[in-house]
């Protein structure tokens, strides 16, 4: 798997998770908050990296446990 194939699988994950909040009122605060290109990007870097230091972060790896940890 390609560095772009991971970071758009994790940034897909932000966004469910974004999308997922609810009420409506909490979803669009966190919308505001990662409205910023360099705020969203960065919180999708750090996961990144995580995901790659030694030994690997294998709760990264899935898709629904990466979800809690993003929560």
């Amino acid at each position: 798997m390609n560095f772009v194939a991971v970071y758009q699988d994790f940034s897909l994950s932000l966004i469910d998770y974004i999308n997922s909040k609810e009420p409506y009122d909490t979803m669009m605060e966190y919308r505001q908050l990662f409205d910023a290109p360099g705020v969203f990007d960065g919180l999708v870097n750090v996961l990144i990296q995580e995901f790659r230091k030694k030994p690997m972060r294998p709760h990264l790896a899935d898709r629904k446990a990466r979800m809690e940890v993003i929560d």
